[in-house]
Order: structure tokens, then C-alpha cells, then sequence
């Protein structure tokens, strides 16, 4: 079976560990089995990756694709009537608003009923633009006449990769005083691929940080561009607590902020 997965990275930032804060959307993080019956059904899927513990459900993994992607991730499952009697198929349904599904049901007998030793294609795709970045498990339900629990379930699997990474990506200046330096230096990967040779600069959201390229350290891995800055705490940066971040643009061009760091601290004392 065939799909299609734009921006295929094959590899990733040599700095990425996952997202920071780990999001779970409705429907992401969920068992196997899901919303499916237990007890092996009449329905089997062809040529793709089960697993032999848990019945009625098959995957797809897409591996790990750019989150600056515009294109959906396609796939075609395929179920096959394993057995003796005809199957009335009732619907198909994705398991959340960014997964779509469709049965092709024009190759059924009238009544749309599956017979003994037919394959069933069912065409899914995800929308990209509505993901997260990190592991992503979307679902896809198949129901039979006349019951009202799926029949069997499909699970998409992969990983969306951050078009650019930070490290560390937590700064904890601690308790700073204006215009003196971080101690430590922030690592920065960059996929050129996204956004070309000459990648976009971080930039502190607010005027209390002042970053300054440490150009003695400035390395490749693969598509990915390392370079290391020095942080500062701004000359003139309003006292008391600091919750800011440092982002690179989004690579769409809008000039958004896109991946970022976050950086707290408490700024205390006068200029040094």
C-alpha cells in the first residue's frame, strides 16, 4: 500500500529530545485498542505492520516529517473479509478534525456489503498544519451493520521534527543582575533544508536579553546548521522576575516566532 509523507527527515537535530512541554491532544495519547472490539473479528488488514497481542487494529508509520510541512500525510489501508459470511460496511470515521477517511465503497456489491474474501482500500489523510510538533498516533475507525462498536481501528503513527532546536531549551539565568552574562552558552540548530544556507538569527521576544553569536563555534550535522550564542541580561532590563523566550521566525515567512527557548530568572541589583 502506498503514501504519501512530505519533508521525510532522515535524521534529526542532533539536539532534540522532544518537545519541552509535552502536549496531549484529544485522541493522542491513547491504548491500542481503543473504541474496538477485543475478540478478533471477521475483518483482517493486508500488508500492514499489527501487532499479534492485540486484535482488530494495524499501523501506519510515517516516520518523522518537518513540522514546516504543507502537505497532508496520505495512506491506503486495506481490510480483507476473512470470513465466510457477507459484511455490511457502515462507515469509516477519523478519530479527531484533522483526520480524514474514506472507504472505497464504489467497489462494493449494492448495499455496500463486502463479501467473503474481498478487499476493502480506505484512503486517510492527516492535515499537517493541525499538528504538533512530537509523537503523533492518529486513529481511524471502521464500523460494520448494525453494530455501533468499530470493527477495527488503524492507527497513523510518526513524528513531527521542529524546524529548528535549542539547547538548553530551558535557560535558568537565576538571580542576575543588569548587563552581566549567562555563564553557559545556548546551542542552536537550524534545518537548512527549511530555511536555507543562511538561516534567520534567534531573537529574544522582549528588550530585557541581548544575544551576541559566539562564532568559534559553528558546526554542521547534516542538514542541520549549529551555532552557539551568548546571552546577556540587557544593560537597561526592567528589575524583577524574568519569563521570556528566544525564538527563530517560522519558516513561512510570515515572521511569526516559531521554535524558541525559554529563559526565567530574577533580575535584582544595578548595572555592573
Amino acid at each position: 500500500m502506498y503514501g504519501t509523507v512530505p519533508l521525510m527527515l532522515p535524521g534529526r537535530p542532533p539536539n532534540y529530545r522532544g518537545p519541552l512541554v509535552k502536549f496531549t491532544p484529544p485522541g493522542e495519547d491513547v491504548p491500542d485498542s481503543v473504541g474496538v472490539a477485543k475478540d478478533q473479528g471477521p475483518l483482517v488488514a493486508v500488508d500492514c505492520v499489527t501487532k499479534p497481542s492485540v486484535n482488530n487494529v494495524a499501523f501506519y508509520d510515517f516516520g518523522d516529517v518537518s513540522a514546516a510541512t504543507k502537505l497532508p500525510i496520505t495512506h491506503d489501508f486495506v481490510l480483507r473479509n476473512a470470513s465466510n459470511a457477507a459484511l455490511a460496511i457502515d462507515r469509516v470515521e477519523g478519530g479527531c478534525a484533522c483526520t480524514s477517511a474514506t472507504a472505497d465503497l464504489a467497489s462494493l456489491d449494492p448495499g455496500h456489503v463486502l463479501p467473503p474474501g474481498k478487499n476493502l482500500t480506505i484512503h486517510v489523510s492527516v492535515d499537517t498544519g493541525q499538528l504538533y510538533v512530537g509523537h503523533i498516533n492518529k486513529l481511524v475507525f471502521v464500523y460494520l451493520k448494525p453494530s455501533s462498536q468499530a470493527a477495527f481501528l488503524f492507527h497513523v503513527i510518526g513524528d513531527i521534527i521542529p524546524t529548528a532546536t535549542f539547547d538548553p531549551p530551558l535557560i535558568d539565568l537565576g538571580t542576575i543582575h543588569p548587563g552581566a552574562r549567562w555563564p553557559g552558552r545556548l546551542i542552536v540548530d537550524t534545518d537548512t533544508r527549511v530555511y536555507g544556507q543562511q538561516p534567520p538569527a534567534p531573537m529574544p521576544l522582549d528588550n530585557s536579553l541581548i544575544l551576541k553569536r559566539d562564532r568559534g563555534h559553528a558546526a554542521r550535522h547534516g542538514a542541520y546548521l549549529r551555532r552557539t550564542y551568548l546571552v546577556s541580561v540587557a544593560k537597561d532590563a526592567h528589575l524583577g522576575a524574568l519569563n521570556t523566550a528566544i525564538a527563530i521566525p517560522l519558516a513561512d515567512g510570515s515572521g511569526r516566532p516559531g521554535p524558541s527557548a525559554i529563559a526565567i530568572g530574577s533580575i535584582t541589583g544595578n548595572y555592573r
